[in-house]
């Protein structure tokens, strides 16, 4: 039996919260998240930008500028393959990140 629920979280995108810029200061971080996707769905060319390079992608469509030390990766899920993702252990992350940290 599939758990189709875990599709729902798109957790590579909690840098989003992260991070603050011109554009995000008066978006939420879901509003850019959902943004990314629709972008994906509709134009192939950025799509197959955002799988090369991500962060060249976003701050392009967006004007998001990541910082150099994250590093993203970008996987497409299929109607059969879902990918779930573990967070940082709590108790193993710097004190500032811990309540930055998105709860499930």
């Amino acid at each position: 039996m599939k758990n189709i629920a875990l599709k729902q979280t798109p957790a590579p995108f909690v840098l989003f919260d992260k991070f603050e810029t011109p554009n995000t200061r008066t978006t939420s971080p879901q509003a850019i998240r959902n943004q990314i996707i629709q972008k994906v769905w509709e134009d192939e060319a950025f799509k197959q930008q955002f799988i090369a390079n991500p962060k060249l992608a976003v701050k392009e469509a967006f004007g998001i500028e990541l910082p150099t030390t994250a590093q993203i990766k970008v996987v497409e899920e299929s109607s059969d393959e879902y990918f779930f993702v573990i967070p940082p252990k709590p108790s193993e992350m710097k004190q500032q990140d811990v309540k930055e940290f998105p709860s499930w």
